[in-house]
């Protein structure tokens, strides 16, 4: 499997995720609950500023809590710096193409670099791109409406957020889960495939079952605490990847070779 692809893995899957109905449930009400209270007090021109800050709900959703919450808390800045920036230029073509050159590069590469889960940089252009395009205001008024940005925005961190009350360790634990489903799929199409003369591919299920296993190593990497011991259930989660990654390499068909460690760097052996 190329460096790239196990780069990348957790980015992607070769099938769509299941239909989270907690995460849709979710998202509806953060988004009904600051448009309707900021409509309530401000006027409904107010509330779609509010609701433009919920789009930070989009992203995060694959990442572990501790690295979660630092990661779209400086989204959630970004959304309210690049709306404020995106309303002073109003009405200055030059200004505006500037300014959205700059937000859309510095976005990019904002979540490319922190490896983010979500739709990528678009909803950060777009917040920046919606105020550019509204007409010319004064200063107060662009204060007032970044300030309902940022209200939410910061609901929708604290709604990303919830779930570690009730299951701080689920992100890791979905993602193992996934990992144990594709090694299970792989090794049943390598047995398979093996006995189906000539020998069957199975190269599909082998990349399919690494990046699931790439991307398990991924959540429990990002989940550890600098200077802090592993809380007890991510240590049970580590020890279940060493055997389920002992597990694939043996499953490896005649032809992969050596096999194919997926665990990225960083972690101990």
């Amino acid at each position: 499997m190329s460096r790239a692809v196990t780069r990348k893995a957790h980015r992607w899957r070769t099938v769509p995720p299941a239909f989270d109905r907690w995460r849709a449930v979710r998202s509806t009400l953060t988004f009904g609950l600051c448009l309707g209270a900021v409509t309530a007090v401000a006027g409904l021109h107010y509330g779609v500023f509010a609701a433009i800050g919920c789009y930070v709900d989009a992203y995060g959703t694959r990442d572990p809590y501790p690295r979660r919450g630092p990661v779209l808390g400086l989204l959630c800045a970004g959304f309210v710096v690049t709306f404020t920036a995106g309303s002073l230029v109003a009405g200055d073509v030059w200004a505006m193409t500037a300014v959205l050159a700059v937000v859309a590069g510095g976005a990019t590469l904002f979540v490319h670099t922190l490896h983010l889960s979500g739709p990528g940089s678009y909803f950060v252009v777009l917040v920046s791109a919606l105020a550019a395009f509204l007409p010319p205001v004064g200063l107060a008024e662009t204060v007032t409406r970044a300030g309902c940005v940022a209200i939410g925005a910061s609901v929708s961190w604290l709604s990303a957020m919830s779930g570690r009350l009730v299951r701080p360790y689920a992100p890791e634990e979905r993602a193992v889960s996934a990992a144990f489903r594709s090694v299970a799929a792989f090794a049943d199409t390598a047995r398979r495939a093996a006995a189906v003369p000539p020998r069957g591919d199975s190269s599909a299920a082998r990349r399919s079952a690494c990046t699931a296993v790439h991307a398990a190593w991924a959540a429990l990497e990002d989940a550890r605490g600098r200077g802090t011991a592993p809380a007890p259930r991510r240590l049970a989660l580590f020890d279940l990847m060493v055997r389920l990654e002992a597990c694939s390499t043996r499953c490896r068909t005649p032809r992969s070779g050596a096999g194919t460690r997926c665990r990225p760097r960083g972690l101990p052996d």
